[in-house]
């Protein structure tokens, strides 16, 4: 004699559970994933300039970075010019050291 057992069309309690837990933890892996913080540009030494500009009224100079790989200019905001430690002579020892670097 065959016992046929008899399915049901509902779902049972155990399988609606996992099916849930398992959504639950596939939407925080994503929501992670998403949230993720974007990786930062860092440029090797040289590459990117500081153009500082005349200051305005309020004595504040705007500085603007420049990629000298892609010409492309990045806003870095407005600084109290005194602020600026960079002098003449700074910048061309800066220059130098750069040119001797390859002796």
């Amino acid at each position: 004699m065959l016992l046929i057992r008899r399915v049901s069309a509902r779902p049972s309690r155990r399988l609606v559970v996992i099916a849930g837990l398992a959504a639950t933890t596939l939407a925080g892996i994503g929501a992670v994933l998403l949230t993720a913080p974007a990786a930062t540009v860092t440029r090797p030494p040289g590459q990117e300039g500081t153009i500082r500009l005349a200051p305005d009224a309020a004595k504040l100079c705007q500085r603007l970075g420049f990629d000298n790989r892609t010409g492309a200019f990045r806003n870095q905001g407005l600084v109290p010019c005194e602020a600026e430690t960079d002098t003449a002579v700074d910048r061309m020892q800066a220059i130098r050291a750069w040119f001797n670097r390859n002796k």
